[in-house]
């Protein structure tokens, strides 16, 4: 979670999903797909891709071997450059 003082300005989450249960950024059980909101007026700033490498690296420590973020295709703050041997990006909704 990211706040601005007591205001809760972002967050993150791993969910770890199997075949029968999961989002459309689902790749295999061993792979957490990454849920990130942030709120309205924080957009823009940042926020969103230091989150993103905060989840990340959490995943890393919790011996994930890659892990996934599904968006929306119109999502002009998601770079397809973020993609690398680690992270999925997935465009589809």
């Amino acid at each position: 979670m990211a706040w601005d003082d007591t205001i809760p300005a972002g967050g993150t989450w791993l969910i770890w999903d199997d075949v029968e249960n999961h989002g459309v950024g689902f790749i295999d059980e061993r792979t957490p797909e990454i849920a990130i909101a942030i709120e309205q007026s924080y957009r823009g700033k940042g926020l969103a891709s230091q989150l993103l490498k905060e989840i990340v690296e959490l995943a890393r420590e919790n011996g994930a071997p890659a892990v996934s973020l599904a968006v929306a295709p119109d999502n002009e703050h998601a770079e397809d450059g973020e993609n690398n041997e680690y992270l999925t990006l997935i465009k589809k909704f």
